[in-house]
């Protein structure tokens, strides 16, 4: 799977690392500027590209026909990264939200063939925050059989994001920012999830997660359970109390960027 030929090379003066960074549900690379911008201050280069049927990649827009499709991209994404980077420098890999769940179930199968040094994981999805009624699910499923691309809202308040009145604002008025996704999609982020959750052993490279205390959007207690069961030897879990679900967009985004790249310097 091809991702969008807008993707971003980010190069830092003196890189020490290289990280590649995959976007979350509904958003896209070029709401990550801030990001790429204290990375390169930090002598951290990194690459980010739209996720299939996200921001300006091809692609139906929110709709996926199979979640591997997107672990592919994300495959194809440390692929370039190595190629554009080279492969002496460490390499990471960082996931948010949806991303934290693809780069959970990619990176293993990375790892296998071309080591990576950490995972990274910002607010994952091993579980969703926002309730759906049962009545819903049991529609849903008889509906995609037959119409799997009818689209649903996504049920992501732009409010619930972040606390930052500028960054809502900017997410609310995004037309590149989805806020439909069709029913397969849907039934496919959900089968992920529960793929994650039993593929916990599969992850013996070293994780960092980083979870947004206050987050409406995501699950933290699952976030906590799949961190639990996870095999890693080394592993470290740290939670935000107040945050909401866009660490890297939160007022304190830089004490949370500092963290990071604590634990990559340590990696």
């Amino acid at each position: 799977m091809d991702l969008t030929p807008n993707i971003v090379y980010s190069e830092a003066p003196d890189p020490k690392r290289v990280l590649t960074i995959v976007h979350g549900l509904g958003e896209h690379s070029a709401r990550y500027q801030y990001v790429l911008e204290w990375l390169q201050a930090h002598h951290c280069s990194a690459v980010i590209g739209d996720l299939p049927g996200h921001g300006r990649s091809p692609g139906t827009r929110g709709h996926i026909e199979h979640f591997d499709q997107y672990i592919s991209a994300v495959e194809a994404l440390h692929e370039s990264a190595r190629t554009h980077f080279g492969s002496t420098l460490p390499h990471f890999l960082l996931g948010h939200s949806m991303g934290g769940l693809i780069a959970a179930l990619a990176a293993p199968k990375i790892h296998q063939h071309d080591p990576l040094h950490g995972l990274l994981l910002s607010s994952p999805a091993f579980g969703t925050a926002l309730a759906i009624p049962g009545w819903r699910l049991t529609l849903g499923r008889l509906l995609v059989r037959f119409l799997p691309r009818l689209e649903q809202p996504t049920g992501i308040p732009a409010e619930d994001v972040t606390r930052s009145p500028t960054i809502v604002a900017a997410y609310a008025n995004d037309p590149d920012v989805l806020k439909r996704v069709t029913l397969r999609f849907f039934f496919a982020f959900t089968e992920a999830m529960a793929a994650a959750n039993e593929r916990t052993a599969a992850v013996s490279l070293p994780v960092g997660v980083w979870q947004a205390g206050a987050d409406k959007i995501v699950s933290v207690s699952a976030t906590k359970a799949w961190f639990d069961r996870c095999e890693s030897a080394d592993k470290a879990y740290r939670e935000w109390p107040g945050l909401y679900h866009e660490l890297l967009n939160e007022p304190e985004r830089d004490e949370v960027l500092d963290s990071m790249l604590d634990w990559m310097c340590a990696h």
